[in-house]
């Protein structure tokens, strides 16, 4: 079921060719983007019996497992991967979970288990030192997991400097979800235990436009043995560009060429797109596109059709899938635009935003009030065109999902 909302298009284009991109055409193997020099290693990711997070998806039994994760790993070159574990909702087991998926694929897994973490009854109890013996000799550990809460004078007590002794003599990498307020505490702590490699979590719980905090966070650089794990959304149009350059400097041919004959015509447009380019012909990927809201309603109807168009495969099946499924909901809560839409569970995958409220929509959203979203298990596709004076406009972002959320809770 095609939606279209039919607006004035805003066409303050300065230079115009005649087709547009809307999906990257071309389907590469990971192998033709990867020259290794060097092996890559993901040091947080997670694997899961049930999935935790809310809000529930249809296949909690199977999205969270570690063989979707060896999927993505082989898809994009990652060599290996630390799985951090969390004995969180509906996964008291994911130690025993992780180290038995870990035998099974000893030369692409690593395990750090979670000792004595904040949602845990043991957290900070006495006998914590003990415990963490106890963890890193039962599962041959490499290294731990441990998040904390705000009681930063732990790691100077008796107990906590028992723990990382422990740490420190069975040379575990210990990593550590915290707050940037704990940085002086962890500045100390790790001058202490040179020995011990820190990592912190995610900017070290930080976001990227935050100055007061970073600065926090960046006096531990004079400390070696503290690292920051670097992970968050932060949006960057001229990454699309770039994309668009590197298409066709691979192909040797123009971008709106590519698009035409890969995309625009087999799809079956009804009119001819157009794309801004430069004074020197290089297109303007990231938002110079025009097209009409039908032939964009097309596009969304391409994905529900699994990228198919009567017996011709046009756009990748597997890469759809990918669209739906990728992303980090995590990164996206410590990115640049969560507080734009509060409360909604969001993801960011290959240039695409996802919703994960019900059944997954995929959305694309411009500048001044242009929009795509696309239920494909519900076959739903909403195109929307406006000319809204101003370029961003949160309140109207946030009206336009909330009506088709709307508008699919009406037609199911």
């Amino acid at each position: 079921m095609i939606w279209t909302v039919n607006g004035r298009c805003h066409q303050g284009l300065t230079e115009t060719c005649s087709s547009v991109l809307l999906l990257e055409p071309l389907s590469r193997s990971a192998d033709s983007f990867h020259r290794k020099t060097a092996m890559i290693v993901d040091s947080h990711t997670h694997a899961w019996e049930l999935w935790p997070y809310d809000p529930p998806v249809p296949d909690h039994e199977q999205r969270g497992k570690v063989e979707n994760l060896l999927w993505e790993m082989d898809r994009v070159g990652v060599d290996q991967a630390v799985l951090v574990c969390a004995r969180i909702d509906h996964n008291p087991g994911n130690n025993d979970y992780v180290a038995d998926i870990v035998k099974k694929y000893p030369d692409r897994l690593i395990q750090f288990a979670d000792v004595d973490c904040s949602w845990s009854d043991q957290y900070h109890t006495p006998g914590a030192a003990d415990r963490l013996r106890q963890a890193a000799e039962r599962y041959d550990l490499k290294g731990f997991t441990h998040y904390v809460k705000s009681d930063t004078d732990w790691f100077a007590s008796e107990e906590g400097l028992a723990f990382f002794e422990v740490a420190a003599e069975m040379k575990l990498i210990a990593s550590l979800a915290m707050g940037p307020h704990w940085q002086p505490a962890l500045r100390e702590l790790a001058t202490r235990f040179p020995t011990i490699p820190f990592l912190c979590h995610h900017m070290a719980g930080c976001r990227a436009d935050d100055p007061e905090k970073l600065k926090q966070i960046a006096e531990s650089a004079s400390v070696p043995n503290i690292h920051i794990k670097m992970s968050g959304f932060h949006y960057v149009s001229p990454n699309t560009d770039l994309l668009a350059w590197i298409i066709e400097r691979a192909a040797q041919r123009r971008f709106a060429d590519l698009m035409s004959e890969y995309l625009w015509q087999p799809m079956g447009a009804q009119s001819s797109g157009y794309i801004t380019v430069d004074r020197l012909g290089a297109p303007r990927a990231a938002g110079g596109m025009c097209v009409t809201t039908r032939d964009l309603a097309r596009v969304g109807q391409l994905l529900i059709e699994k990228g198919r168009r009567g017996d011709r495969q046009i756009v990748p099946e597997a890469w759809i899938d990918d669209l739906e499924t990728g992303g980090d909901a995590e990164a996206w809560k410590v990115g640049d635009f969560v507080e734009d839409f509060p409360g909604r569970p969001i993801r960011y995958r290959s240039k695409w935003y996802v919703l994960d409220e019900g059944a997954p929509i995929l959305f694309g959203l411009g500048i001044h009030g242009q929009y795509l979203f696309i239920d494909r298990l519900n076959e739903i596709v909403v195109a929307k065109h406006s000319c809204r004076g101003v370029p961003l406009d949160v309140g109207d972002e946030r009206l336009v999902i909330q009506a088709v959320l709307a508008l699919r809770d009406l037609l199911n």
